[in-house]
């Protein structure tokens, strides 16, 4: 998976809103953001990961991070949950063919016609699945294939065929898939990873170190404490709206976040000292 630090936009989400917003609606932008990143930067420090339930150190993470699932995300998961590995997706084609019918023109010269389709099946390929390029399987040897793990469909595509058939074709049957396309397939990866996330989890504990989160706090704190400062200092400044700054800086003087801020960072110092 692909890990990005998540930027707090604190500034554009401040006095970037909707002119319809009101100056407190604003601020609670500014409030919310240093609420959800202090919530999780604080848990995370405090807290040992083999204490954490997965699900909960995933939401805190999610705070802080975005995390991009990928293909081998997914030929991971896969592995770990039938016990083979899979080394690939490929598109296979198959024997089973489906006609369309096809309506062009209009009016008098509207006319019909039937369009030939082939379906390929999108799968993970196992590193035992015999793959020859240009080879058209039958609905037996998928079954045969699916029957003994040696790939694990994703979904189905289709694709217009020119001219007729080179090989002897069959009627569609349904397949079960996994509902994951191959491209363009994020949310539905994601989805894959929750209903396996004991699974997923172990990935997770493995890419997020504790010593990993420290340095990144370290930074995402450095960030935010700068955007903030910005903000402050803004409050004389006409091109900004002051009673907007007012507002966030009343709130942050007062709030028992400016004294986690505190804790927090000289925490994450101490930590850094034991871990580099």
């Amino acid at each position: 998976m692909e890990v990005y630090k998540r930027k707090n936009n604190l500034l554009d989400s401040t006095f970037g809103g909707e002119f319809s917003l009101s100056p407190e609606e604003n601020a609670d932008q500014f409030i919310q953001i240093i609420k959800r990143t202090m919530n999780a930067c604080f848990t995370l420090l405090e807290n040992d990961f083999k204490q954490l339930d997965g699900r909960s150190l995933y939401n805190y993470l999610l705070d802080l991070y975005y995390i991009d699932f990928q293909e081998s995300d997914c030929l991971r998961l896969l592995s770990m949950l039938y016990g083979k590995k899979y080394t690939g997706v490929q598109s296979l084609p198959t024997t089973m063919t489906f006609t369309e019918l096809e309506i062009e023109g209009h009016g008098e010269h509207i006319g019909c016609y039937r369009e030939l389709y082939q379906v390929y099946l999108d799968a993970a390929t196992s590193e035992d699945f015999p793959y020859q390029f240009g080879r058209v399987y039958s609905v037996s040897e998928l079954k045969q294939f699916i029957g003994d793990q040696r790939i694990v469909p994703l979904s189905k595509t289709s694709y217009l065929l020119n001219g007729n058939p080179t090989f002897t074709t069959e009627e569609e049957e349904e397949l079960p898939t996994l509902n994951i396309p191959k491209f363009d397939s994020y949310y539905l990866m994601e989805d894959f990873a929750m209903k396996h996330f004991d699974l997923f989890e172990r990935m997770l504990r493995r890419k997020f170190t504790k010593n990993r989160v420290l340095k990144d706090i370290h930074e995402i704190l450095n960030e935010l404490y700068f955007d903030m400062m910005k903000i402050f200092s803004c409050i004389d400044d006409e091109y900004y709206r002051s009673d907007i700054v007012r507002l966030c800086k009343d709130w942050y003087d007062s709030s028992e976040e400016k004294e986690t801020f505190q804790k927090v960072f000289m925490k994450c110092r101490e930590d850094s000292k034991e871990f580099f």
